[in-house]
């Protein structure tokens, strides 16, 4: 028994590239028991083939089977009201562009039309000439006619402009509509879809009904929003995501979950091994089994002729093509070829022994009259049954094969024919050098390839019918992966260009672990291949608000918030908007940030604090001879504040480093004491660094002293003056 019952969209779950969405069906009430196949129609054409996945719940009955298909409408096709008004006003533009055309090139022609009434005594007929004054009033008839065709067309031709120009913006403001119109309602009516087949087993209550299946065309980026309030006493973090999606169906107050995970590759945990010291246990089942025989005979017509390869040039191996009886296979006509048989390079034949040789490896068919060539050295004419054999019948170089000849596979190189005519290859005689008939029988005896049982054969969606050129055909191979990742590559390429600079793939800053975000409600994403901004979650957040300066580099202070991840997860890289009292403040991206990890916001520089920093240099001999010279720096630093709370302001100097064995440094006092500063957690790690934490009172100046002492020897000077500090 069969019941087609309905369904909606209730969960998706966008990975890093597609996602997985989930439709709801409503079964009924009264569902029979035994085997039940509920059909869900109305599924995207988009579902990508042998993805989908059902599952009961709360339900003692089972699933047994899980079959899709395509339905194709019987009437023609009808795209939705926006995709029918762009056609429409784009036909009618055109239609006016060529009437333009037509009439703009009809009035060049009347414009170059000159008017030149010709005065004679007589015509060709000995006839006596009309009056000039008749001739001129003609002719300015002729002028009037002529200058009133050419107002006319002057007319239309600016009506026509006016309402190419109407058009034009009409198909603007249409095609506007259309793009942000959802692809479903674009589709129209009668469009392809994908059904969806469930096999339910047992008896019970029915439970509720859940298929999943994949799409490619999904994309997601995440984005932050930071807001500051009271001047640092309270901050809210908002998570939110930038999806887009051209799956064909409009995802309708769903569930939504994000991944950065990609559905190309199988995100699950793997299955390992464990090692057991025991009795051999056995082998896990595979769910491969050998080919049904005769599967070769599929391909019995076209071995007989097939298409020809081109010829390759090589060295001769041992091999050589034996005659083959209609009931032989294409292993049997392979066989070793005596050492003290002739080669062809040996004695190169004329194209007639050549031509004839070929024909007799062949074998005649029963009857049939021999074939030779003529003294000229032309092929003979085909025979009546072959006269009308397509090209993929004859042999290279124009050389038809006879009637009833079973051409083995191993001629698939038949550009043999061509090797001893000259055809094919370049012409001539001198394509019959390097080839020999059993360079292509080496070809075509190959082993079939070894076959290795793995978890690639595990997957019978994967699993297709391999081709006459594959060296397994008529079996099953395992060649999905680059087929679908170039389909894959192909429906995501439609929405890369809906991401800006400022956007950050999730692939590239998901670190070594993949991670999943619960979207905190239902959300709507049309399919329109647009950009969509949900919620995912909001959070307080502790922030700290500091200072920080570097007065040797420059005399400005600046402000930065230091905001602790208040996620129980990972967050991943994306652009941050940061307010402060309700105003943008700064645009930023920042990278990936741990769970507890601290994301540093730059506020700008703060004017209500400022720094003076000054320097004074001693010089004074040292050395027990007078040999060396030694610069005493003292760096005093002075900070003011205008804010009406006291402040804590991180002040970062740096004492000179050398390697020099010969040159010493030394750091003779500071005040406050410093930490050393080594800038590891910017990335950019520095040495010699000192840090100050200094605290800065409204009305009141703080200052700080570091005194460092450089003794070197006094022939030599620091680069830019012994004085710098």
């Amino acid at each position: 028994m069969e019941i087609e019952c309905a369904s909606a969209v209730s969960k998706v779950v966008v990975h890093a590239r597609g996602a997985l969405v989930t439709r709801e069906v409503t079964l009924p009430a009264d569902l029979g028991g035994g085997i039940v196949d509920v059909a869900v129609p109305g599924v995207t054409v988009a579902a990508r083939a042998g993805s989908a996945r059902a599952e009961l719940e709360g339900s003692e009955r089972l699933v047994v089977a899980v079959h899709t298909s395509v339905v194709v409408p019987a009437k023609e096709a009808k795209p939705g009201a926006s995709v029918t008004k762009v056609r429409e006003l784009r036909a009618r533009h055109k239609r006016l562009v060529d009437e333009h055309g037509v009439l703009a090139a009809r009035r060049h022609q009347l414009a170059q039309c000159a008017l030149s009434p010709a005065l004679r005594a007589h015509d060709g007929s000995k006839r006596p000439r009309d009056a000039i004054d008749v001739r001129f009033t003609e002719t300015l008839a002729m002028a009037k006619l002529l200058a009133a065709k050419i107002a006319d067309l002057d007319d239309r031709l600016f009506s026509l402009e006016r309402e190419q120009r109407d058009v034009q913006r009409a198909i603007d403001a249409a095609r506007l509509e259309d793009a942000q119109t959802s692809s479903q309602e674009r589709m129209g009516a009668q469009q392809p879809t994908r059904r969806i087949v469930v096999r339910v087993s047992g008896d019970g209550a029915p439970g509720k009904l859940l298929v999943t299946y994949a799409v490619a065309a999904a994309r997601w980026w995440p984005s932050y929003t930071l807001r500051i309030e009271d001047a640092g006493a309270r901050a809210t973090w908002t998570f939110e995501a930038l999806v887009a999606q051209l799956t064909g169906e409009d995802w309708t107050a769903a569930l939504l979950a994000l991944s950065s995970a990609d559905l190309v590759f199988d995100a699950r945990l793997p299955e390992l091994a464990s090692l057991r010291f025991g009795r051999a246990q056995p082998s896990k089942r595979r769910p491969l089994r050998p080919a049904p025989a005769g599967g070769d005979d599929m391909f019995a017509a076209y071995l007989a002729f097939r298409p020809l390869p081109p010829i390759v040039p090589g060295p001769p191996p041992a091999r050589t093509i034996a005659p083959a009886d209609a009931d032989d296979d294409e292993a049997t006509a392979v066989r070793a070829l005596p050492e003290s048989a002739p080669r062809l390079e040996a004695a190169r034949p004329s194209k007639k022994e050549a031509y004839e040789g070929a024909m007799a490896s062949f074998g005649a068919p029963p009857g049939a009259a021999p074939m030779s060539l003529s003294d000229t050295g032309a092929p003979p004419p085909p025979p009546p049954a072959m006269q009308g054999a397509p090209m993929a019948m004859r042999a290279r170089g124009g050389v038809p094969a006879p009637a009833g000849m079973v051409m083995p596979a191993m001629a698939k190189s038949a550009g043999l024919f061509g090797a001893a005519f000259g055809g094919g290859g370049g012409g001539g005689d001198g394509g019959a050098d390097a080839y020999e008939l059993g360079a292509f029988a080496a070809a075509a005896a190959e082993p079939e390839p070894e076959l290795v049982l793995g978890e690639q054969w595990s997957d019978l969606d994967a699993l297709v019918l391999a081709g006459a050129e594959h060296p397994r055909r008529g079996k099953l191979v395992p060649q999905r992966s680059s087929f679908d990742r170039t389909m894959f590559d192909l429906d995501v390429s439609l929405l890369s260009g809906a991401a800006k600079a400022r956007w950050v793939d999730p692939l590239e800053s998901r670190g070594m672990f993949d991670h999943r975000y619960e979207a905190a409600g239902r959300a709507d994403v049309p399919s329109d291949g647009r950009v969509h901004r949900v919620g995912v979650a909001t959070m307080p957040c502790n922030v700290l608000i500091a200072w920080r300066t570097v007065p040797s580099e420059a005399t400005e202070v600046y402000r930065e918030a230091n905001v602790i991840n208040p996620f129980d997860q990972a967050l991943l890289g994306g652009p941050v908007d940061v307010y402060l009292d309700g105003s943008l403040l700064a645009e930023t991206t920042s990278t990936r940030i741990d769970r507890g990890g601290t994301l540093w916001c730059g506020m700008g520089v703060d004017d209500r604090v400022k720094v003076a920093r000054n320097v004074r240099a001693e010089e004074e001999s040292a050395g027990l001879l007078g040999g060396s010279l030694a610069v005493t720096h003292t760096v005093s630093i002075e900070l003011t504040s205008a804010i009406k709370d006291p402040i804590k302001v991180v002040v970062l100097e740096r004492v000179p480093v050398t390697d020099d064995k010969a040159i010493e440094i030394k750091l003779v006092r500071a005040a406050p004491q410093p930490v050393a500063y080594d800038q590891a957690e910017r990335g950019e790690p520095v040495r010699g660094g000192q840090r100050f934490d200094v605290a800065v009172t409204p009305g009141k100046p703080a200052s700080l002293e570091i005194v460092y002492r450089l003794v070197f020897a006094s022939k030599l000077d620091i680069v830019g003056g012994s004085r710098r500090g």
